[in-house]
């Protein structure tokens, strides 16, 4: 049951500030550790980045109940879900920064597990936490440099080999055309290269028709 209360302890009243959001956050919640309610759970996912966005640091208090369960539902969500909740861990870090440090571990726990199949999303989070908690990420630097060089090393080979095939496929076009020519058949080179022939008439010929 909803009693209203914080999340350090205190029992709030419905004049309060943060009473709302108290509430409308445990009912999200709620609904996301349901699995029966699965269908709702991408509308759970928007409707907790719009509290982000809406309270900014003021949602900070707010994390230890949203950030495990976001972290726990990544692991066992379909697909379409699961990217939309690593996206929104990238949101995290710019709106509440110093805040998220004691849920970093879990949150890049969960990067290395996905990496290779998010890796735009995984990116995201990792950009947005080496630039708003830039010492607690040197903590993590070892665990994410080695995925970041496999990236950039994956991405190079593939543009090497992209290269090389427009390469070829370029050369074919631009072939002399002595090598054209050698490609055609022996009767249609003949052709190409013999000169019309101009049909030979006699002197005598000629004087016959001047008489006549």
């Amino acid at each position: 049951p909803i009693d209203g209360t914080t999340p350090s302890g205190p029992r709030l009243t419905a004049a309060s500030e943060d009473y709302h959001p108290t509430v409308v956050i445990k009912s999200l919640m709620s609904i996301l550790r349901d699995p029966s309610l699965s269908a709702h759970h991408s509308m759970v996912t928007q409707a907790v980045v719009f509290i982000f966005k809406s309270l900014g640091m003021r949602c900070a208090p707010f994390l230890n109940k949203i950030v495990p369960n976001l972290l726990y539902t990544v692991r066992v969500c379909e697909h379409g879900l699961r990217e939309s909740i690593i996206q929104e861990l990238a949101i995290l870090a710019p709106t509440v920064k110093h805040h998220l440090r004691p849920f970093l571990g879990p949150i890049f726990d969960v990067i290395t597990d996905y990496w290779s199949e998010y890796l735009e999303q995984c990116v995201s989070v990792t950009e947005n936490v080496a630039l708003h908690l830039r010492e607690d990420f040197k903590l993590y630097l070892p665990r994410v440099l080695p995925l970041l060089l496999s990236s950039l090393a994956a991405f190079a080979a593939s543009s090497s080999s992209s290269s090389k095939s427009t390469a070829v496929a370029t050369s074919g076009l631009t072939s002399s055309p002595t090598s054209l020519s050698s490609s055609l058949p022996s009767s249609s080179s003949a052709t190409l290269t013999s000169k019309p022939s101009v049909p030979s008439v006699s002197y005598t010929h000629l004087r016959a028709h001047e008489t006549d």
